[in-house]
């Protein structure tokens, strides 16, 4: 139960009605600031009547019947510090990521020197696979692979049977050594219906999403299918014949970005906290099966010079030209051109909320 803008015991247990509502309330200075302007009294007192005052606080009102029916759109309580309204008139351009694409883990296995040799370790070729292994090496939407990983499947008798020298020595120099704890690594290796040194390359992705974004929000796409690491999700087409690229520039659409935004939380120094599974049940995107062919084709050609470019963070990539281009040739395609400044100003809004541990503030 609530009274005023403070949380009170409810005299009996019971769930909220549907009428019943909840303000999100977001200072837009620090309390430093607000301290040294003398202002404790007057943003106290917007506080208690839940009114919003441009630059210095904020309020979004849902009543609980909104807050499920948003939460049906995927999106989380930390979203609802902006204002929504908008979603549900977007309701019939948007469909469940789910549907397209299968979600992917990055594939976990530890002990990075052995799975992830450095130059010169002499395995044979059949058991190196490229990998995307650091989040720092994606510098554009189009992603390569930045290193190789050891992938062997063969028993010892194989390898040594073959003559396949290069691997058998890697997995002997790794065979006797142990962890920081002391502990022998074939025994803090092991796996189910695995080989102790064995790593599957076959957690591989079309695209990659970041688990831990900071100022730049994108969904990158790899140039060929590859193998990716832990620090990482990856999402896989389910529909081969689905146009990939156009599913790639949807996902990197303003609209798209709100979402990695949305969905994340806010974590030690601004770090975007997303996982798989968040991404697997939440993830919404406009839908590529609304658009006609030469409406596909417009957005791709829109969205090729963001291919060609770095990604900035985000405030300045949302003014570049192209990016602006981009979005507007969208939200037109889908006939929600009407809609395109909130979307945005709502991306904007989270955001800063995320970023402003950094800055002890939020931007307006």
């Amino acid at each position: 139960m609530r009274r005023g803008n403070f949380l009170q015991k409810r005299p009996e247990v019971s769930l909220p009605a549907e009428d019943e509502a909840t303000s999100f309330i977001t200072l837009e200075k620090s309390f430093q600031q607000i301290k040294n302007e003398g202002s404790i009294k007057e943003i106290a007192s917007l506080v208690i009547t839940e009114t919003s005052l441009p630059g210095k606080l904020r309020v979004n009102k849902y009543t609980q019947k909104e807050i499920r029916e948003l939460r049906n759109f995927g999106l989380g309580f930390n979203a609802l510090f902006t204002d929504l309204d908008w979603i549900k008139n977007l309701e019939d351009k948007l469909i469940p990521a789910n549907k397209i694409f299968k979600f992917i883990r990055g594939e976990r296995r530890g002990w990075n020197p052995m799975f992830y040799p450095a130059k010169g370790h002499g395995i044979e070729m059949e058991y190196i696979r490229p990998v995307l292994k650091s989040p720092r090496s994606v510098t554009g939407l189009i992603v390569e692979p930045d290193a190789e990983a050891f992938c062997c499947s063969k028993d010892i008798e194989e390898l040594q049977t073959l003559g396949h020298t290069g691997a058998l020595s890697w997995i002997k120099k790794f065979e006797h050594a142990v962890n920081k704890k002391g502990v022998p690594l074939p025994k803090v290796l092991q796996r189910a219906g695995m080989r102790w040194y064995e790593m599957k390359d076959s957690t591989t992705a079309d695209f990659v999403v970041l688990i831990n974004y900071d100022k730049r929000l994108y969904i990158g796409k790899m140039r060929e299918k590859t193998f990716i690491d832990q620090r990482l999700s990856g999402m896989s087409l389910i529909n081969q014949s689905l146009d990939i690229n156009l599913c790639h520039a949807l996902l990197n659409s303003s609209l798209g970005l709100f979402y990695i935004e949305a969905l994340g939380f806010g974590r030690a120094l601004g770090a975007l906290d997303l996982n798989t599974t968040k991404l697997e049940k939440r993830l919404f995107m406009l839908n590529p099966y609304l658009l006609t062919a030469e409406q596909s084709e417009k957005i791709k050609a829109k969205f090729a010079p963001l291919l060609d470019r770095e990604i900035f963070p985000l405030m300045e990539e949302l003014e570049l030209a192209d990016r602006r281009e981009f979005d507007t040739t969208v939200f037109e395609a889908f006939g929600i051109e009407d809609y395109r400044d909130k979307v945005i100003n709502s991306l904007k809004h989270l955001y800063n909320i995320r970023i402003s541990v950094k800055n002890n503030s939020i931007s307006a």
